[in-house]
């Protein structure tokens, strides 16, 4: 095991389960900070190299996509209990950013006055909502409804 620049581990593991012919499977945990004014998120970086051919059994590929499903729901329970956390302690996110991409969308979108007004009534409504703030759970919420059917976590 080796140190990160974070003070965390991470591991290199040659030839695991199965795993033959010069893989090379690294795995380094990734911390993310200011998340809800102070709390973190974190997760793993999965990197795999090859050195030489490698054909992977349909099981190894299943125990593979298995571990990612899993490694990806341990992740949104976390980033909820983060929120959750920050929810409780009235922490609240800045609406000011959120504001700035929507003016940024805007101007990608020129001559699309359709979509102009619809951004002009989101805006309208997130300050009417929140004012100058909103709180991360409320705010969480938003980025979900963006996030769905994308695969994001």
């Amino acid at each position: 095991m080796s140190q990160s620049s974070f003070g965390l581990s991470s591991i290199s593991i040659g030839n695991i389960s199965g795993l033959r012919h010069g893989i090379c499977m690294e795995v380094t945990p990734y911390v993310v900070g200011g998340i809800a004014g102070g709390s973190y998120s974190h997760g793993y970086y999965v990197f795999i190299r090859k050195t030489t051919a490698v054909r992977l059994s349909k099981e190894q590929l299943e125990l593979m996509q298995d571990l990612v499903a899993n490694e990806r729901e341990r992740i949104k329970i976390r980033k909820q209990e983060i929120i959750d956390e920050g929810a409780r302690q009235g922490k609240t996110i800045p609406l000011a950013p959120i504001l700035e991409n929507l003016d940024k969308l805007k101007a990608e979108h020129q001559g699309d006055e359709v979509y102009i007004a619809e951004i002009e009534r989101q805006k309208k409504e997130l300050i009417e909502m929140y004012g100058a703030h909103i709180p991360v759970d409320e705010a969480y919420k938003i980025v979900k409804k963006f996030e769905g059917g994308h695969g994001s976590t």
